[in-house]
């Protein structure tokens, strides 16, 4: 039945071009059916996404990317450096295991699951922790992507603001891509292009933790980075027989679809007995960050 109906929800979320009707149709789906880490749309949420992204990357101009980046670069680096460091401060005054508080710090400063998978074996970190921490960034994705888009109706951002906010306040790719389709394709390109440049912050991290805790760990750009940067290139220096805006429907298909199968890994089950200490402490740094980002973001924009 799972895989019956798995396949009528996707569907119905890119007939309805909603990245928000996508996430709930996919949570729904999980909790009815309680799928589990081996189910298909678990396993392939990320390729789908990391696919849109680079397909999007065709339908982006050079010049433009390369003009955003230059001018957010150094103050997104600072606020990463920032978050990672109150992260490990607010930790330590809440008597936290120090595994746990690197595994939140990297993923609230930098790409969330992407990071904290990445730093979770050279601090050593155990596979429950891990779970623990990636559900609890998954579930505050989940209201980044709901609640992001209708707070920056209020407080009326442009296109290039909401991108801004989104690629330096929310955690994943995934959930920072879902939140700009809903705002705008103008947001949409800026907070692909921030949030990747984010996303290479994880090189360093896993380097520095490396030498901390003298382990031998190699630290891998995301190969999904280096597609995105080359599509950019290749889209803007030769001519494609698909224009623009049919690379951009591609890119669409496949980020719904895999926004739906990021529904999907939320799972009711998963923080079942998790200490409150545990929840409330990403939870709070979240809280610090989304105002602070949004200072940032009236700062430069």
């Amino acid at each position: 039945m799972q895989y019956l109906i798995a396949p009528i929800l996707a569907c119905i979320t890119i007939y309805l071009g909603s990245p928000v009707v996508g996430l709930l149709l996919g949570i729904g789906f999980s909790i009815v059916f309680l799928t589990d880490n081996e189910f298909i749309t678990r396993k392939y949420a990320t390729r789908l996404l990391q696919t849109g992204i680079i397909l999007l990357g065709f339908s982006i101009d050079f010049s433009v990317a390369q003009e955003t980046s230059s001018s957010y670069l150094l103050p997104i680096s600072l606020f990463v450096v920032f978050v990672f460091l109150l992260t490990l401060i607010l930790g330590k005054l809440l008597k936290l295991k120090q595994s746990y508080i690197y595994l939140i710090a990297s993923g609230s400063s930098i790409c969330g699951g992407t990071a904290m998978a990445a730093v979770a074996p050279v601090i050593k970190s155990k596979p429950q922790e891990l779970s623990i921490a990636i559900a609890i960034i998954f579930l505050l994705n989940a209201i980044g992507i709901l609640f992001f888009p209708l707070i920056a109706e209020q407080i009326n951002l442009s296109q290039s603001e909401f991108g801004l906010w989104a690629a330096t306040a929310i955690h994943d790719t995934s959930a920072v891509i879902g939140a700009a389709m809903i705002y705008g394709a103008e947001s949409l390109e800026v907070a692909a292009t921030l949030k990747l440049g984010r996303t290479l912050w994880i090189i360093p991290l896993v380097i520095i933790l490396s030498l901390m805790n003298r382990t031998d760990s190699r630290p891998k750009l995301p190969l999904f980075v280096i597609g995105f940067i080359l599509a950019i290139f290749i889209g803007s220096s030769f001519q494609l027989p698909i224009d623009s805006s049919q690379f951009k429907q591609l890119s669409s298909v496949f980020l719904l679809l895999g926004l739906f199968c990021v529904g999907t890994q939320i799972s009711k089950n998963a923080f079942v007995g998790v200490d409150k200490s545990l929840f409330i402490f990403p939870v709070l740094i979240w809280l610090i960050v989304i105002p602070a980002s949004l200072f940032l973001t009236f700062q430069i924009a």
